[in-house]
Parts: structure tokens; C-alpha cells; sequence
């Protein structure tokens, strides 16, 4: 029998039965599933005798016998996917029928099996009274269910239960993919965006075989172009970082390089790939292993999830720009410290790998509760290299002299670190949140401050300096101390150490101190 006509705006409601060209669709095999509900057995066998060459929409009808109330309640609390119900009204009480029907509705709270009530005594349940009072779909009395007027009530109930049930999936379907798609948007790595995509389109359809998401354009200038697969879930996990053209799956291979070259999503009978781009050349393609058939339903469900992943896609590359950016400015401002001291640069290098080496440690220790977040450990190692950007207003002749410095001269250089502060400070006040810039600016504003409140340029102590600048200042001095310089030779490295364990409570904040023994004592 041809399904009902189906109104094109309720596309993501309604399953549209029709094969695309080419594609061989598994006939659904599935039966309807229908309860008779009567006392008398011979209701049982003359239905399972009408209906038994019964079918719709290329499913057959499996019909379950329920000889009471009691027990077709039991086992309609045992299966949720009967589809209609042939229900006697008078059974072991005279109002059996209409009870189970309250039971249906309310306790079970089955909204969608078609409830058609079957009765032999009219007169105990005027049509008119129950069809108001009770949710029933229809009233039928059983002399006037002829052969032909049941198999027209079936199919009217079956029609009404898929659609019921189609809608239900359509609304369950958009709120994962709002629930999916909204959850893209948390995500700040390109990396942790790829693997949530994979995860949330495997979610999406049910899958739990084997998938992959190859991505193409975002490569580094000069580097190979070949697509990458960046995520792998399932059997294909080992798949992860591999090229392209190293899957040992052809079909695969072919189904993904088909997808790019089309750039649009294709749906086969157990699995689909799945294309999806950002803004300029990145483009990726996920290639999924279903586990039951796709629906039109799922091919609209995936299709509406990529145009908001494809949003998505844009605001994770965004910000990993916006974050490349900052990184550039960071280096470039470092840079200017370079130009006016040639021992600069070594300097910053080995103070960025020192502070990440105690950050980390303090992080693993459990130290500086409060204080420490994953965002600082993550990038005071950069931020650590603007410590001494102010000394690009520091004149040469104080900032290169081989010998000591007298009163003016070192008034001058301390200078550094408010000057370094505020040029930070300004650049960092045109963005949000806890950037390599103002981080930056709290180190170079307070790496020279001293635990016990005699450091400068504003004489802060203990925890009153940043977390930021005490990490800084160890790594700092300890370097300084192991370097040459125009006015001195480099420290013993152990004498430094010691020299550092010295200074605990005085100059440097013990938590600190405890890392960075960690580090370099083993």
C-alpha cells in the first residue's frame, strides 16, 4: 500500500520512502506489532484469520493476544513499540476495556499505540460518552467489523502510529543535534572541535563501529597537502594522524576522496561520509560505519548537524588565529628587548622552558591552589619572554655597561618593569580574558618584586605578586645567575641553586622554590 502523502514542509518529520537514484535500499523487514484484547478466543482466531496475509508499507502484521486487562497491561509495560490495540471493553469486569485505557495513557504514559475499542454490547459503552471521556482513537462494534472494514481501521491506526512515531523521532533528532551543535561552540582547540564532531555525529546515528575525520586545507605554508586524518573512534582508532593515503581500506579511501571532491555529504546503506568546511580552504570529511540503516530522517538530521558544525568549524579556527596572532605579537615585542641586548634572546628562550618546567610541576605537586589554572600553566611559558620588554626604553649605555651601576643609572633600569606593565597593558586592554599579553604585563610588572615585600618597582609581598611574576622571578634570576654577562661570569650551577634555596622567604616564594627544585634536582 503507498504511504499517505506527506506535506514537503515537514520534511524533518516525516520519513520520505523514496529511494535515491542508485542507491539500494534494505527492505524493512520489521513487522507492525498489533495487541488483541478480548476474552473470548474466538475473537483471536478470527482476526489472526483475516489479517493474516496483512501488509503495509512492505511490513507485516504481528498480531499478540491479551485474554484480560491485567495481562495485556503487563505486557504493554514490557514493549514499547506496539503499534495498535484491538481492545474488548468487557472483560473480567464490565469496565476492564476503559480502565486499561486510563492505565495506557496515564501510568504508562504510551501517547502513540492507536487504541481502537472493540465491543460486542454497545450499550455498556455508548460510543459517544467514551470516544469524549476517553483517549481512544476509534469505536468500533464488533458486528459491524467486517473483514474489510478492519483492514481499512489497521491501516488508518498504522498510518496514524508512524506518523506519531516519525515526529517523535524528528523532535528527539533536533534536540540532538541543538544539544550537539551547541556543545561545538565550547570548544577552543581545533583538535578537541575534530573529535567532538566525530563523537557527536556517531551519538547522532547510533553508531559504534568504526569512524574517521580527515581534514584538508589547514596545512602550514610548505607543507604536504595531503588530508590528515585527524580523529578516529571505534576500529579505526589507530587510524589517528595517519595520511590519507595510508588507510589500508580502499573503499574507504575512495568513499572519503569522492565526499571532498563533491563537497556534499553521500548516504549509503550501512555508512556515509559526511563533508564539512569552514570559511576559505579548510575542509573535512567524516566517514561513519553505521550500525542499523540510515533514514531520510538521519540524512536530514546529519545534513542540518554540518551546517552548524561548518559555523562552528569557523569560530574554533577564529579563535586558534586569534590566539596565533597574539603569539606573533608576543614574539615580535620580545624581539625589540633583542635588538637592544644581544643576550637577550638565548635568555628568553631558556626562561620560557624553565617557567613552563615549574608551572607544570607546581600543577602536578598540587601547589598554589587557587592560583594555578590550567589557562596560566598553558601560557605563562610564552607570556614568561615579555618580562623584560620594557627595556627597550632603558638608553644602551646603562643597559650594555660592563661594569656596575651607580644611584641614576639604576633608577633608570628599574624603570623597566613599570614601562615594560604598561606598554602590555595597553595592547592587551583590546582583548577578553586572561591573554599571553596580560599575562605578560603582570610578569614584567612584578618579576623583580621580593617575597618579603623589599623588591620593586611597588614593594608588594607574599601573595600580593602575581602567581605569574614569583614563578618568573625564580626562573629568571636562576638563569641569570648561570649566564655570562658583561658584568660577570656564570655561576656554578649548583652554587645558583643553593644560592636560590638561600632565598626562600626572602626573595622567593617557597611554593615556587619546592617546583623548582622539583625540576632541577630530579
Amino acid at each position: 500500500m503507498a504511504p499517505a502523502d506527506l506535506n514537503p514542509d515537514d520534511e524533518l518529520l516525516f520519513a520520505d520512502d523514496t529511494p535515491e537514484p542508485g542507491r539500494k535500499r534494505p527492505r524493512l523487514v520489521q513487522p507492525w506489532r498489533m495487541l488483541v484484547v478480548d476474552d473470548e478466543p474466538d475473537v483471536h482466531r478470527v482476526t489472526r484469520m483475516v489479517l493474516s496475509d496483512f501488509s503495509f508499507e512492505g511490513r507485516p502484521l504481528e498480531i499478540l493476544s491479551a485474554y484480560s486487562g491485567a495481562e495485556a497491561r503487563l505486557l504493554l509495560s514490557q514493549s514499547n513499540d506496539i503499534a495498535v490495540i484491538l481492545l474488548d471493553v468487557v472483560m473480567e469486569t464490565d469496565d476492564a476495556g476503559l480502565t486499561l485505557v486510563r492505565q495506557i495513557r496515564q501510568d504508562l504514559r504510551n501517547e502513540n499505540v492507536r487504541i481502537v475499542l472493540r465491543t460486542g454490547q454497545p450499550g455498556m459503552a455508548p460510543e459517544q460518552t467514551v470516544i469524549v471521556e476517553y483517549d481512544i482513537n476509534d469505536y468500533k462494534s464488533k458486528a459491524e467489523l467486517t473483514a474489510q472494514k478492519l483492514f481499512t481501521t489497521i491501516v488508518a491506526a498504522l498510518r496514524s502510529y508512524r506518523d506519531l512515531v516519525a515526529i517523535e523521532q524528528g523532535r528527539k533528532g533536533l534536540e540532538k543535534v541543538l544539544e550537539a551543535s551547541t556543545s561545538l561552540f565550547e570548544l577552543r582547540s581545533t583538535d578537541a572541535f575534530l573529535a567532538g564532531i566525530l563523537d557527536q555525529i556517531n551519538a547522532l546515528l547510533d553508531a559504534e563501529g568504526g569512524s574517521i575525520l580527515c581534514t584538508a586545507g589547514d596545512e602550514l605554508p610548505g607543507s604536504d597537502p595531503t588530508a590528515v586524518v585527524r580523529a578516529a573512534a571505534g576500529r579505526f582508532a589507530d587510524l589517528a594522524g595517519k595520511r590519507l593515503a595510508e588507510i589500508p581500506h580502499p573503499t574507504i579511501v575512495h568513499e572519503i576522496v569522492s565526499a571532498f571532491a563533491r563537497g556534499s555529504n553521500q548516504y549509503l546503506d550501512d555508512h556515509c561520509a559526511v563533508f564539512f568546511k569552514a570559511s576559505g580552504e579548510v575542509r573535512s570529511v567524516a566517514f561513519i560505519e553505521a550500525t542499523r540503516p540510515l533514514s531520510p530522517l538521519d540524512h536530514r538530521l546529519v545534513d542540518l548537524f554540518c551546517a552548524k558544525a561548518s559555523i562552528a568549524y569557523d569560530n574554533v579556527l577564529l579563535q586558534e588565529h586569534l590566539g596565533l596572532a597574539q603569539e606573533a605579537t608576543v614574539f615580535a615585542l620580545a624581539r625589540l628587548a633583542e635588538f637592544k641586548d644581544p643576550t637577550t634572546g638565548d635568555h628568553l628562550h631558556r626562561v620560557e622552558l624553565m617557567t613552563n618546567k615549574i608551572a607544570l610541576e607546581m600543577q602536578r605537586r598540587g601547589l598554589a591552589l587557587g592560583e594555578l589554572d590550567d589557562v596560566l600553566v598553558k601560557k605563562i611559558g610564552l607570556a614568561s619572554i615579555l618580562h623584560d620588554v620594557g627595556k627597550v626604553g632603558v638608553p644602551d649605555n646603562i643597559l650594555c655597561k660592563a661594569g656596575g651601576l651607580n644611584e641614576t643609572e639604576w633608577l633608570t633600569m628599574r624603570r623597566h618593569a613599570s614601562l615594560g606593565a604598561e606598554i602590555l597593558q595597553t595592547a592587551s586592554r583590546r582583548l577578553r580574558g586572561r591573554t599571553f599579553l596580560s599575562i605578560g604585563a603582570e610578569i614584567a610588572l612584578g618579576h623583580h618584586e621580593k617575597w618579603n615585600g623589599t623588591g620593586y618597582p611597588r614593594g608588594l609581598k607574599g601573595k600580593d605578586i602575581p602567581l605569574s611574576a614569583r614563578i618568573v622571578a625564580v626562573a629568571d634570576v636562576f638563569d641569570a645567575l648561570t649566564s655570562k654577562r658583561p658584568y660577570k661570569e656564570a655561576w656554578d650551577r649548583q652554587d645558583a641553586i643553593d644560592w636560590i634555596k638561600a632565598r626562600v622567604d626572602i626573595d622567593f616564594d617557597p611554593d615556587v622554590v619546592t617546583a623548582f627544585l622539583g625540576v632541577v634536582e630530579g
